[in-house]
């Protein structure tokens, strides 16, 4: 307490030393319940971590019965894009040193300050990728944190799995949002009233046109309905048919839908425990 008395709140070491004391540690020292027997073993933990996280998606399906006819929304296609040597450059180095690497070791910091020698050959082996509609294999494993969510620490149930992907494949999908987002942008296709994860958007946006319905409907003595729906594990539940089907009728076809039917498929991860790894899932 007595450093906490001579540090000012304004000072970054004030925040450094509070949260070296109280900020809980992602050291997971605990055992875990199982049918009510206690499990200390860090191999077996991360095992339960691991077929807990892979049971909640639901199994990929090549199920084409139930999806309609195909209807593009646009005229323009968005089928192999180009990586410049610019833009390799500008997201080398605008890459954020605070996040953890990946299943393959490689911190962000290298990548960063190698950026101007490592534009040029990236840029290639990623346009190699775009045209080779294959996504690669060293690429799609993840490297799953259990994050505990709510109540008990014992029970697997209440973690939430945080995925660290490997560095390059970050930043592959980088260019590839920025690629893909240009296009929709451009030609108008996301409706207006989606705010989530668009540029110059937000919640606020969403709560404006709320209010301004609400209160609308207020003056010409109308009532009002809202229905707020929460999908529990949404991002885990989405089928990957129905999902390239929907990115195909944007106008994303040929080379491009080929890769991104490839980054979906034979995807695998792995739970650590205290330096410890479950086997590949």
């Amino acid at each position: 307490m007595s450093k906490l008395n001579v540090v000012n709140s304004s000072d970054l070491n004030y925040w450094k030393f509070s949260n070296q004391k109280w900020k809980p540690s992602r050291k997971h020292s605990y055992p875990l319940n199982v049918n009510g027997r206690p499990i200390h073993d860090n191999r077996i933990k991360c095992h339960l971590f691991n077929e807990c996280f892979t049971s909640i998606s639901i199994s990929p399906s090549d199920d084409y019965q139930n999806v309609p006819p195909l209807q593009y929304l646009t005229d323009q296609r968005l089928l192999s894009p180009v990586t410049e040597l610019f833009e390799m450059f500008q997201v080398l180095k605008s890459l954020n040193l605070k996040k953890c690497e990946g299943f393959d070791y490689l911190h962000n910091w290298i990548l960063k300050i190698c950026s101007q020698s490592l534009a040029a050959p990236l840029s290639f082996l990623f346009n190699f990728i775009f045209s080779s509609e294959e996504y690669p294999t060293v690429w799609m494993t993840a490297t799953v944190i259990p994050l505990l969510k709510t109540g008990s620490k014992t029970e697997v149930q209440n973690y939430r799995p945080i995925a660290l992907l490997p560095s390059l494949s970050k930043v592959f999908e980088k260019l590839l949002r920025k690629h893909i987002y240009n296009y929709i942008d451009h030609h108008k296709i996301l409706t207006p009233n989606n705010s989530g994860f668009r540029k110059k958007h937000s919640t606020l946006n969403s709560l404006l046109s709320t209010c301004n319905n609400l209160y609308q409907a207020y003056d010409l003595n109308l009532s009002s309905r809202i229905v707020f729906l929460d999908i529990s594990k949404a991002f885990d539940r989405v089928d990957h048919t129905c999902l390239l089907f929907k990115i195909q009728e944007l106008g994303i076809d040929g080379s491009l839908l080929n890769l991104l039917s490839s980054y979906l498929s034979q995807r695998s991860q792995v739970a650590p425990i205290n330096r410890t790894l479950s086997d590949l899932k």
